[in-house]
């Protein structure tokens, strides 16, 4: 290990009928698909401009889908299986393994929110400097990204599904412990067609760009 940060990414490979399927009931499996697929390579291709400064590693899903992840990927990233447990677990078991390689800085990041880019990346860990975690606003009360400086497991103690979101799960947990924080401007995550309307109407160069051809 070269670098101090590390970036973990979140996501699937783009099987269709496999991901983003609340949305594909409105605009259907293939579009659905074409939607995600579009979306993780623009966050690759984001990422991949950072990799002089951090390690990342991409948990993907299934191992089933590795080959295909593998040609997806850029070749600099790690790519590792996600465990087969709750998302929470996920989240845990991943910053666990990247932490103990040795990085002080880790940040983990969702693969459905077009709007993430290398300067909203760079961003969280600049934050890190200062502050204990770091954290990422989604539209829907999750968030797109944690980061800590050091490991903290108590900040994961959350309960995926819960009215009261993971976002102010992870808020009141980094208060309780009196661990510093803060925060990254919020952006969209695209679950269902609303949430893809919402991003239209927030960002209409970035959907002109890159997605308005696809939908």
């Amino acid at each position: 290990m070269s670098k101090n940060d590390a970036i973990i990414l979140f996501g699937k490979y783009p099987r269709e009928g496999f991901v983003k399927t609340r949305l594909a009931l409105t605009i259907g499996d293939t579009k659905a698909t074409d939607f995600y697929r579009r979306c993780l390579l623009e966050i690759f291709a984001e990422v991949e401009r950072l990799t002089d400064r951090f390690d990342v590693f991409f948990y993907f899903a299934e191992a089933e889908d590795e080959k295909g992840v593998r040609k997806l990927s850029p070749p600099s990233f790690n790519l590792v299986a996600q465990s087969n447990t709750t998302l929470t677990n996920r989240i845990q078991l991943a910053f666990e393994q990247v932490f103990n390689l040795g990085y002080e800085r880790v940040q983990i990041f969702s693969t459905d929110v077009p709007e993430l880019n290398a300067k909203i990346i760079q961003n969280g860990n600049d934050k890190l400097i200062d502050n204990d975690c770091v954290v990422g606003p989604d539209s829907d009360g999750g968030y797109y990204c944690l980061g800590m400086r050091l490991y903290r497991p108590e900040l994961l103690k959350v309960v995926y599904g819960s009215k009261d979101g993971m976002l102010n799960q992870t808020i009141q947990n980094a208060k309780r412990h009196n661990f510093s924080y803060a925060t990254l401007p919020e952006i969209s995550d695209i679950d269902t067609y609303k949430d893809l309307q919402l991003f239209k109407l927030r960002n209409p160069i970035l959907w002109a760009r890159n997605y308005s051809k696809l939908i």
